[in-house]
């Protein structure tokens, strides 16, 4: 009985840490994956980009301000917040300040028309690498 007692314990232990550990992962990734959506306006003097996400994915526009530090790429490579176009496909994730952006990744093209990640669309693979 003793042992059996024991083992309710553990296994409810065990149970509370699992549930624990996956809770705070998917809080981190939720954090990590960013707001992602078309690039509907880029203002120079204010120093801001807005994104819109998609229809499907709901959701209302979203400003940030960029900073001096915010890190921006364009197609993998190192730009400039001029560089930012409207109608590009970008990705922010939130500074510091929910308000800022820390990393600004964008892409020209939306997803399946050849203008992938990285802007490298399907070249690789024939058939469109399906």
């Amino acid at each position: 009985m003793k042992l059996n007692k024991i083992s309710f314990i553990l296994f409810c232990a065990v149970a509370i840490v699992t549930s624990s550990s996956v809770t705070f992962a998917q809080r981190d990734n939720k954090d990590d994956a960013g707001f992602s959506g078309k690039v509907t306006a880029v203002d120079a003097r204010a120093k801001s980009i807005t994104i819109t996400p998609s229809a499907r994915s709901g959701g209302e526009a979203k400003t940030f301000t960029v900073t001096d530090t915010t890190k921006i790429e364009v197609e993998g490579k190192a730009a400039k917040l001029a560089e930012l176009k409207m109608d590009m496909m970008a990705k922010v994730i939130p500074g510091a300040d929910p308000k800022s952006a820390s990393v600004i990744t964008a892409r020209i093209g939306k997803r399946g028309d050849g203008g992938g990640a990285g802007g490298r669309g399907n070249a690789e693979a024939p058939g469109g690498g399906r």
